[in-house]
This record gives C-alpha cells, sequence and structure tokens, in this order.
C-alpha cells in the first residue's frame, strides 16, 4: 500500500474598603458658674436683737446634659461574587534527579577498553551453575556480560551484574558503554542497589545515573534508552512533576539536560545513527500541559497518563522543532539512516487486529505508508539504505511480504508461518540475503535463509530451531539463538553463530551452564573525530 505524502510542520520554541471614619465623638460645652449676690448689713450700735442670718439657698445643681449614643452608620461593603469551588488536582512527583553516584571499579580487558577494532558479538549468561543443571542446585544470584568475537574466536567475560537485570542491558554500538537497570535490593556486600547504572568500559567505571524504579516512566511501557548510532550520545524518557520529558546526556556522562522540557507527556526517544536528531512522541496537541492550573490543562486525577501521540524531531544543534505526521503512534519509532525514519501504528499487543508501517524522510519532508490499511503487519525488518522491507501479515493466511519503500510488494511467501508476533527476520548489510527465524521464545523452524525475492538459500534444518537472527554490520557473520530438540536433551538454548548464508553453525556457549540471552552484534568503535 502507498498512502499518502505529508509535508512535515515546523513548530518552533517559542476587595473594596470603606472610606468612612469614624463618628466624631461629642464634647459637652461647659456652663458658666453660679454666683449669688448677698447684701452685707451696716452695723448700728443700737442694741438690736442678734441677727440671725437669713439661711441662703444652697443652689441645686445643675444637671450635666448626657449624649444620647448615635448608633454607628453600618460601613458599605462589597458583596462577595460566589466562586467555583476548586477541583482536586494531580499530586506532583519528584523529579528524577541525576545521581553519579555508587561508583564501582571493574578490571576492563584491554581488547575492549582500547576500542572495539572489529565486530564484537554482545550475549547474557544468567543462573549459572557449576553443576548439571539438573540438580537442585539454587539459582545464582548474577549475571554476566559476555562478549566474542567471531574471526579470532576470542570470548570475554565483561561484567557480573546482579540477576534482578535480567534483558534490561542496552549496550552503545559502539561497545563502548553499557546501561543496565537493577531493580531495588542488596548487593552481595549489603550495598542497596536501584535504578539505571552506566558501565564505562573505556575506564572500567560503572556508576548510578537515575535513582528510578522503572524504565517506564509513569509505568508507560515500551521504554527504552536510546543510543545514538555513534554510542557518544543516549537519551532517556524520565518522570517530571506532573508527566514525562525527554533527558539527553553524553556517553561520558557530560551534558545531562532535558531537551524536550515541556508540560505534556514527550514519550519514546530515539536518536539518528549521527545523533543530530532526536525522535520521540508527544501527546502535547491533544494535551497543551498536565500541570495543574495552566491553561487548557488536562490535569484531573482520575486521568491515565497517554498511550499514544504524534511523531516530532528535534534538532539536537539548533533546537529546531517539527512535526514529522498527524498519525498517532503507540510505540517507539526507529532510524534506519540519517534521514529515514520507521514506524508502525496500531499493534504491540497480543490483542491488536491491525497495524500499519510507514517510513519518513526527513530530508523530503514525506512520510509514506507501506502496508494495506485494515491487516495486522508485524515482525518488519529494513534493509540498511531503507530500500526494503520484509515482514510478517498476520491474518487468515499468514504470509511473509518483501516491499519497496514506496509499499510495492515486491515478492510474498506462504511457505512457512509463524504464530503472531513469533517472527523476527534481519537482512545481510550488502542486502543480498535474509534471514528468518522465530521470536519470543516460539522457534518453528531452524534457520531460513533466503534471497531479496525470497528464494530459499538456505532450508532450515531439523535437528536445531532458530530465533532472533542479526547479521554483523562488517557482513560476514550471522548470529542466532538455537535449541536442540529431541529426546536425548533438554531443548537446551545456546548462542550460534553461521556464515552469511546460513551455513556452518557452531555453538559458542556450549561449554557455559545456565541460559542464555543474546543481545546484539556492537562495533567496530569509531574512530574520535579530529
Amino acid at each position: 500500500m502507498r498512502r499518502g505524502v505529508w509535508l512535515l510542520s515546523f513548530i518552533f520554541l517559542a476587595g473594596c474598603s470603606s472610606l468612612l471614619g469614624d463618628d466624631p465623638t461629642l464634647t459637652p460645652t461647659p456652663l458658666p458658674p453660679i454666683s449669688v449676690k448677698v447684701d452685707t448689713p451696716t452695723y448700728t450700735p443700737t442694741a438690736t436683737e442678734t441677727w440671725t442670718p437669713t439661711p441662703t439657698e444652697t443652689p441645686l445643681p445643675t444637671e450635666t446634659p448626657t449624649l444620647t449614643p448615635v448608633p454607628p452608620s453600618a460601613t458599605p461593603s462589597e458583596t462577595p461574587t460566589p466562586t467555583e469551588t476548586p477541583l482536586p488536582t494531580s499530586t506532583p512527583v519528584a523529579a528524577v534527579q541525576y545521581q553519579n553516584d555508587q561508583w564501582l571499579q571493574i578490571n576492563m580487558p584491554s581488547q575492549i577498553s582500547e576500542g572495539l577494532t572489529a565486530n564484537w558479538l554482545a550475549f547474557i549468561n544468567y543462573n549459572d551453575r557449576t553443576t548439571r543443571s539438573s540438580s537442585p542446585e539454587p539459582a545464582s544470584q548474577v549475571q554476566t556480560l559476555y562478549f566474542y568475537r567471531p574471526d579470532t574466536n576470542q570470548r570475554l567475560k565483561i561484567f557480573d551484574m546482579p540477576a534482578s537485570v535480567g534483558d534490561r542491558v542496552y549496550v552503545s554500538p559502539a561497545g563502548t558503554h553499557l546501561l543496565y537497570f537493577v531493580e531495588s535490593g542488596t548487593d552481595s556486600a549489603g550495598n542497596l542497589l536501584s535504578g539505571l547504572y552506566m558501565l564505562d568500559m573505556t575506564i572500567g567505571l560503572s556508576y548510578r545515573l537515575f535513582d528510578i524504579p522503572n524504565i517506564n516512566p509513569r509505568g508507560i511501557p515500551g521504554h527504552k534508552p536510546a543510543w545514538s548510532g555513534d554510542g557518544r550520545r543516549l537519551a532517556v524518557a524520565l518522570t517530571t512533576e506532573y508527566a514525562t520529558d525527554i533527558f539527553v546526556m553524553n556517553a561520558d556522562g557530560t551534558g545531562f539536560r532535558n531537551a524536550t522540557q515541556h508540560g505534556s507527556y514527550d514519550l519514546w526517544p530515539a536518536l539518528s545513527p549521527d545523533g543530530l536528531w532526536l525522535a520521540f512522541v508527544s501527546d502535547r496537541l491533544t494535551c497543551p500541559t498536565w500541570t495543574p492550573g495552566e491553561l487548557n490543562t488536562c490535569d484531573v486525577p482520575s486521568a491515565a497518563p497517554p498511550t499514544e501521540g504524534n511523531l516530532f524531531i528535534l534538532n539536537m544543534n539548533t533546537n529546531e522543532l517539527r512535526q514529522v505526521t498527524d498519525i498517532k503512534l503507540n510505540g517507539a519509532p526507529r532510524w534506519v539512516t540519517d534521514s529515514k525514519l520507521v514506524f508502525s501504528t496500531g499493534g504491540g499487543n497480543a490483542l491488536a487486529t491491525q497495524s500499519d508501517l510507514w517510513i519518513v524522510d526527513i530530508d523530503a519532508g514525506s512520510a509514506v505508508q507501506i502496508t494495506d490499511p485494515g491487516t495486522l503487519n508485524i515482525g518488519e525488518a529494513w534493509t540498511v539504505d531503507a530500500s526494503q522491507v520484509v515482514y510478517q501479515r498476520a491474518a487468515n493466511n499468514t504470509q511473509i511480504i518483501v516491499a519497496d519503500n514506496i509499499g510495492r510488494e515486491l515478492a510474498t511467501t506462504s511457505e512457512f508461518i509463524f504464530p503472531r508476533y513469533g517472527m523476527a527476520a534481519d537482512w545481510s548489510p550488502d542486502n543480498q540475503f535474509l534471514a528468518i527465524g522465530g521470536h519470543n521464545g516460539q522457534c518453528p523452524y531452524g534457520i531460513i535463509v533466503v534471497d531479496p525475492l525470497l528464494q530459499v538459500v538456505t532450508a532450515p534444518g531439523r535437528n536445531l530451531l532458530a530465533c532472533d537472527p542479526m547479521y554483523a554490520s562488517q557482513g560476514r557473520f550471522m548470529a542466532f539463538v538455537g535449541i536442540r530438540p529431541g529426546t536425548t536433551t533438554d531443548g537446551r538454548v545456546d548462542i550460534y553463530l553461521a556464515n552469511i548464508n546460513g551455513l556452518g553453525a557452531r555453538s559458542i556457549t556450549a561449554d557455559l551452564q545456565g541460559q542464555m540471552l543474546l543481545l546484539d552484534w556492537i562495533g567496530p568503535t569509531p574512530a574520535e573525530s579530529s
């Protein structure tokens, strides 16, 4: 299918009081004193009757007027305006802080610390036992990272890490650094461990980056740290007070900063191979902010975090932000080249009924839908130049399809039937071979190698079932997870190497106990730029 061309949109970061006083107090005016004038009689020396003074009338006291209290006049006040009862808001969580603590020195082989000069294969050995796997010996509390170089048959033990790490190990493509997530717990010495850690293999130092409870911020699934193709820069989604943002930093721990810094949810980062562009998914067009009290906030205490958003790209040098398409994504995009970005929509869970594949050319400003709408298209793998893609169409009649980058179907086959989300494929660097196997532990066939038109080059064997094939970037070898079925074996899982055409498979882990987890090819380390 070939649907639509979207031009990339550009988005640039840019009460009343009374005026009356108190009533004055009235002061009574004093009255003049009452004076009584008395005539003094003249004395006559003639004997007379003794004079008895006429009593002077005692003046009655004058009644002092009393002020009648005047009731104070009412002070006018503003009638209160009814206001809305504030709604409850979400409680902020503590924003994640850069820790740079819990340092641990690791002895690193010189072949690794001095940089990789060839392809090495990274894998994990966990639940390693010193005795037979059928013994009751308890599982080991550590898992071990190994690197293997196929052209010299060197296998190097790199690092022991807590068993709680599991598959949450993210090795840089250059093979100089790795990230690993540790569940909350203690190590053998009783030290508390928790969060996302960095191992700098150039100096042999492990240290904690962030004390976080989960690699998925706010419980939104599908997250993992993203490395640039040269291994010099990484991006990770972290929780902020009310949402999530994308943070970036250099591999040596410097330059930590919030790259997106927005009130919306920014999710699922992916760095271009040259490290210039950061792709991510954001709900900012639907929800400008989740911060309480801000204009157009989506904050409601019962609101669930978003599970989809629009695709954006951010220039790491200029901070130029572009909206790529109007299509909603519910998972991480992936860079194939420095300018071509691919993503799928609608899938991601076992109950999905449809999923579409898209490719974006950021230089041309176009987005093309590769698959027919209304179908479930999964397990996609692109050639290194983004010219062709193979995928599984899961329908009543499951097919494997090869198409070009404008959606034209070049070849189909129904010869090999894989369950839903049970197929993995990879192209050789020269696009001449395509390896197909199982996935998620479902490995119904041996390794299958076909040409670009799905013509069989190497048919699947019956004595070695294969999952998760992957080619080395230098093109000489292929790795895959192999299971030997049969009545005399216990279905042991090992890691195998084969030639580019799938022949000559050999185990590189047969002498190790426990289980194996295939990570990826790494190296060679890019030369330092002058």
